[in-house]
Order: C-alpha cells, then sequence, then structure tokens
C-alpha cells in the first residue's frame, strides 16, 4: 500500500513534467527489456497477441533499430530525429525463438536476446534457479536450444550474454564476476561461431547488481557494450557498459507509449537517487536475489 501510494504520487508530478519535456525533445533512444512471449505462462512479458500489439505501435511511432545504434554518449538517439528504439529479451526462453521471432520477422525487425548460458545447457543448478525465480515448476522455463540459437542469428537477432548462472553480480567476488562474465561469452561464441559483444546484468540495477567494477570486468571480458535495468530513455552520459533499459510487464500499449515517449523517466530517476533505506521499502525484491 505505501508503495502503490508514493509511485502514483510520483507518477503524476512526474508524468505532467515529462509531458511538457517530451514536447520539446527532438531525439530520444529507449531500450526496451521483454523476458518470456508466451500464451498461457504467468511470468511472460507479453503474450504473442500483446507483443504484436506493441510492435505495430513501435512501427507506427518509432524507428525500431539494433542495439548497437543506440549510442551513448551523443544524445542517446544517434543521428535524426525522433523515437528511436531497441527491443531485448533476457534469459533465453524457447518461447523467444517460437512465439516472439515470428512476430518481429512481420514486422522486418530485430531485436538482441540475452541469454543465460548455464540455462540453455541444462545445468541442473541454473535450472533450478531459473526456475525458483519465476516461482514456477522447472518443466515450464524452457530454455532456447543451440540450434535455436543457431537459426536465430541467421534471421538477424543478435546473441548476447546474460552470464552463466544469472547471479547478483554484486554478491560474488570480483574473480567469481569474471568467470560469470568470461564463461558465457565464451560458451557462447563456442556455439555460434562468431564474437559476442553485447551483455545484460542480470537483475540489472546499478549498485544493487551491479556496479563499475563489474563494468570494468565487463570491458576487460571483451564486451563493446552492456545494459542495465533503469526505467528511463538513454541520455549523453551514460556509460555505454550501463545502458537503461525499460522492463516490460503485460503492459498496455497505452502504458508501453508512456515509457517510449519519457513519461515514465521519473521512475528512472528515483531508481538512480533513492537511498538504499527508502529503497528497500519500496522496492524490496530488488535486495533480496
Amino acid at each position: 500500500m505505501i508503495e502503490q501510494r508514493i509511485k502514483a504520487n510520483i507518477k503524476y508530478v512526474g508524468s505532467r513534467l515529462a509531458g511538457r519535456l517530451c514536447v520539446l525533445r527532438e531525439q530520444r533512444s529507449v531500450i526496451l527489456c521483454y523476458h518470456s512471449v508466451h500464451p498461457r505462462k504467468r511470468y511472460a512479458s507479453a503474450t504473442p497477441e500483446l507483443f504484436r500489439e506493441h510492435l505495430q505501435w513501435l512501427c507506427c511511432n518509432t524507428q525500431v533499430v539494433p542495439l548497437s545504434q543506440i549510442r551513448a554518449g551523443s544524445g542517446g538517439a544517434g543521428e535524426g530525429r525522433g523515437l528511436r528504439v531497441a527491443i531485448t529479451f533476457d534469459d533465453g526462453y524457447d518461447d523467444n525463438y517460437e512465439c516472439a521471432v515470428p512476430i518481429l520477422k512481420e514486422f522486418g525487425f530485430t531485436a538482441t536476446v540475452f541469454v543465460t548460458a548455464g540455462f540453455v545447457a541444462r545445468d541442473q543448478d541454473v535450472m533450478e534457479r531459473m526456475a525458483a525465480l519465476r516461482q514456477c515448476p522447472i518443466e515450464d522455463v524452457q530454455p532456447l536450444t543451440i540450434r535455436q540459437l543457431g537459426e536465430m542469428v541467421r534471421e538477424g537477432i543478435e546473441i548476447g550474454a546474460h552470464t552463466w548462472s544469472h547471479p547478483n553480480l554484486l554478491r560474488l567476488t570480483e574473480a567469481q564476476q569474471r568467470a560469470e562474465l568470461e564463461r558465457s561469452k565464451r560458451v557462447l561464441e563456442d556455439w555460434l561461431g562468431r564474437e559476442v559483444v553485447s551483455l545484460a546484468y542480470p537483475f540489472g540495477k546499478k549498485g544493487r547488481h551491479f556496479d563499475v567494477k563489474t563494468e570494468r570486468i565487463a570491458r576487460e571480458a571483451g564486451y563493446e557494450r552492456a545494459v542495465a535495468v533503469c526505467f528511463r530513455g538513454v541520455q549523453e552520459g551514460d556509460s555505454r557498459f550501463a545502458l537503461p533499459r525499460f522492463f516490460v510487464t503485460r503492459d498496455p500499449v497505452e502504458v508501453l507509449a508512456e515509457k517510449v515517449r519519457g513519461i515514465w523517466d521519473w521512475l528512472g530517476r528515483w531508481q538512480e537517487s533513492a537511498p538504499s533505506w527508502l529503497a528497500r521499502i519500496v522496492s524490496p525484491a530488488d535486495f533480496r536475489v
């Protein structure tokens, strides 16, 4: 109840300010983060029908671009005006191939799929962790296969790394963090026969799940960019190893439009600036993983 009141009040004030600023903005870049696209699974980010509605809105109102074209340090948007959006997926569920990719193809869109390598390898400990995180039986978390990964690459989908076992990296030693980032990159490259240059931090909140030391390790491991979770658009001055993304959680098209247009950027600023004691009250789940 407290969390709902705080978020409702901040959203009202933030939306009024963001709405005015959005009119003035000529360029804006946004990264969206989906997980599962499935007609029935409780943890799905969208049903196939809703995902198609999202892409239809994006097609009519934005320019959907590869993640590599979202550039921090240049006003976020790169060249050109308007709304630029990159689509990403985390974890590596088989429905990304079965349900999401065919719909992406309908619109001629690409995406980046960040794969938890131990999940695709069907490491038992990782399978059990993914099921626990999704609060479902292990048979309900089905990973992509290596063959599907290869076919997605041939369809123009980028495959990125999402560590080996999906840990909270800040709970690991520096050596353990390095092992997670390097192992997942190496395994994916062996499977795909090509370089893997993009990384997504599990859970993704800076200061709670990764930090500047993790960014340095990612750079040293050979990644060219890394994405986080922060509910705002990409801004000048953002590190290319901490690019902000919006989670998509069964959002009606109207909510997706608000996120893309900047109405929700107040929440990103809250996530970045809230003191730890208050964040624990408002977002306790961030501190339990």
